[in-house]
């Protein structure tokens, strides 16, 4: 029989709420895993309760709203920057699985300040308005509720319905969870708000989403304090009700640096110290394993003193690469994200990288989604090659050969001593297809192939080879549309689209400045622009992004003598009948490029389609469409 709807008592004690038991099933056979931590929530929210009567708050008031200045607002940013964009990327994730159940959903900071709200797909929270960004939700002035009672209680919450003190809130599911930083300090919140019924199913798939996102942060976090050393992330899964990350992190001579307020709690004996070396805690050696793994990280087995076994992730120490090595020069330090938004997208794939999952970046042309996509080569620290492959400029006769290989003879015209393949030229590192919406369908069904198995067999070759790839893709077309239209397979969108990145247009980047800066160093590093200048780009629409700022200031650095460049310089160079423009490209201007302005190009350029390109202010793939549209 399903479960009465429980609300507050009259001696004002709370009852943990079973109104979203919706199915009547026992929530101790649904919910096993999660018992210990839902008693635990029990206790959490009857000492919530107490400290809001002893704030003086009547469960019948009306919530007591506060908001931060936007000044303070900015200050709190610019302090949890670090875990900002870190929780941001995770809740884009958690967002994707629970924006269409009806969730919003929030960060705080420590103190309870709402800091970003993601909200639901149909906006059905009713409080929804005291959710932005500034809104503080401490008990004394909400409540009991998820944000401020995770904060108080430094645990994971659930406060569903007649949970919540203030009767304004009984018609709410909220589930926060809390994030630590390295050395266990609180750092921020993560909360998922609906106001819809959630049966116990949902309730346990939330919960455990919530806590996988936190527990990715904290580990995130604990990284990055010690990249330095090697780390031992230990399975979440040893403890449901463990608040924070397990892990270790242990110098390159195997003794213990430092460990997480979640080993701590794991491992309660006097071992757990700095100095303690890896084997007195493991049976192993830690050379042994580190000789195992290939980096940056792999999965291990550990076995204690005690006979436990234990699954865990080794992420090997991080040397800070050279200023002229590759991965300094041609990855992370050449993509400027100094835009929030971007930072966070950026992290996200950066992460996806380490796990070798599959990430699809979108964005208008010119967004720089090639320069993304290096820049998650070299997160993953991959020791293979970047190889570059654009779907639509290869032949459709070919591509299957080009990207897969053939054997001596396949077909005619084939090499004689066959084709390796650019997707086995990628081994141990990154493939980029560039223009994934432009991919043949006949081509997709093999690529879906090669995702499930990875292996590859070469066109006219019976045999396969398994190859170790990071897949990265890029399109500027809205794959959904194209699933709808049938140009696009759906299931392999879902296989491509696991870790999603969408840069946005440079009219919508913050850091149009910083680019514009990056860029000039790039063409002259003596020239600098003036504040006015940088304003006038930074005000500018920029309908060709990055790829027309680029040439924009290619254009200005050669009209401008002077060390110094000016607004006026800026202001002709945009101005479509400016001379500079004469001689720039049409998407400078603004204008569309039609059939006749490509050929006029191709044929002032005599027929070198790269100079083309460059004079129209496009890409080269947009030249060969015209071109193949033209009679």
């Amino acid at each position: 029989m399903p479960e009465a709807p429980l609300r507050a008592t009259d001696y004002g004690e709370p009852v943990m709420s079973q109104t979203f038991v919706a199915d009547g099933a026992e929530p101790e056979q649904l919910l096993a895993a999660y018992q210990p931590l839902l008693q635990q929530n029990v206790r959490a929210i009857r000492d919530s309760w107490r400290r809001c009567r002893s704030a003086g708050l009547g469960c019948d008031e009306r919530p007591r709203a506060r908001r931060v200045s936007a000044r303070r607002l900015e200050r709190l940013y610019a302090a949890t920057a670090d875990v900002r964009s870190l929780a941001l990327a995770e809740m884009r994730l958690l967002h994707d699985q629970l924006g269409a159940r009806g969730f919003t959903l929030t960060l705080a900071d420590p103190d309870s300040v709402i800091l970003d709200c993601l909200p639901s797909d149909d906006h059905s929270v009713s409080s929804a308005g005291e959710l932005a960004p500034g809104y503080c939700w401490l008990e004394d002035t909400h409540g009991t509720n998820a944000v401020g009672t995770a904060a108080a209680a430094g645990r994971v919450v659930v406060v569903a319905g007649a949970d919540h003190y203030l009767e304004t809130y009984r018609g709410l599911v909220c589930i926060a969870t809390p994030i630590f930083g390295a050395d266990g300090e609180l750092r921020a919140i993560i909360d998922a708000t609906a106001e819809t019924a959630v049966d116990s199913h949902a309730l346990a798939y939330t919960l455990g989403l919530m806590q996988m996102a936190g527990g990715h942060v904290q580990t995130e976090l604990f990284r990055q304090r010690h990249h330095d050393a090697h780390v031992v992330m230990l399975d979440m899964k040893v403890g449901p009700a463990t608040q924070s990350a397990i892990a270790l992190a242990f110098e390159p001579d195997g003794r213990l640096r430092a460990t997480s307020a979640g080993a701590r709690q794991l491992f309660a004996h006097a071992l757990m110290v700095p100095g303690t070396d890896f084997s007195a805690l493991f049976r192993q050696s830690l050379d042994t394993l580190v000789d195992t793994i290939r980096p940056p990280a792999g999965f291990v087995e550990l076995v204690d003193h005690d006979g436990h076994w234990l699954t865990a992730t080794l992420y090997l120490c991080q040397s800070p690469a050279p200023a002229d090595s590759p991965a300094a020069g041609a990855g992370q330090a050449r993509y400027i994200a100094d835009d929030a938004d971007i930072k966070a997208a950026l992290d996200l794939a950066g992460r996806a990288s380490r796990y070798r999952v599959p990430v699809l970046i979108e964005g208008e042309t010119g967004t720089g989604k090639e320069q993304a996509a290096r820049h998650v080569h070299s997160a993953s620290q991959r020791v293979g090659e970047f190889v570059a492959v654009n779907c639509a400029g290869l032949a459709a006769e070919l591509i299957e050969a080009e990207l897969f290989g053939h054997a001596p003879g396949a077909y005619t015209g084939a090499r004689a001593e066959g084709g390796r393949g650019l997707v086995r030229q990628a081994d141990g590192g990154t493939l980029f297809l560039d223009e994934i919406g432009d991919m043949p369908h006949r081509l997709q069904a093999h690529l879906l192939r090669l995702i499930d198995t990875w292996d590859v067999r070469p066109v006219g070759s019976d045999v396969s080879q398994t190859v170790d790839v990071q897949l990265v893709t890029a399109t500027y077309r809205d794959l959904d549309a194209a699933v709808e239209a049938g140009s696009f397979r759906a299931d392999l969108l879902h296989r491509i689209r696991v870790a999603r990145v969408s840069l946005a247009p440079l009219r919508a980047r913050s850091d149009c400045r910083a680019i514009a800066q990056a860029l000039l160093t790039g063409v002259d590093e003596s020239k600098t622009l003036s504040a006015d200048a940088l304003a006038a780009l930074a005000a500018h629409d920029w309908p060709g992004n990055i790829r027309e700022l680029r040439n924009v200031i290619t254009q200005l650095v050669l009209a401008t003598p002077a060390q110094t460049i000016p607004a006026d310089a800026v202001h002709a160079c945009l101005h479509p009948r400016a001379p500079c423009s004469a001689t720039g490209s049409r998407a400078s201007a603004g204008q569309a490029v039609g059939d006749d302005d490509v050929r006029e190009a191709v044929a002032a350029e005599a027929g070198n389609i790269a100079a083309a390109a460059r004079r129209l202010g496009v890409s080269r793939t947009t030249v060969y469409k015209h071109l193949s549209a033209t009679p």
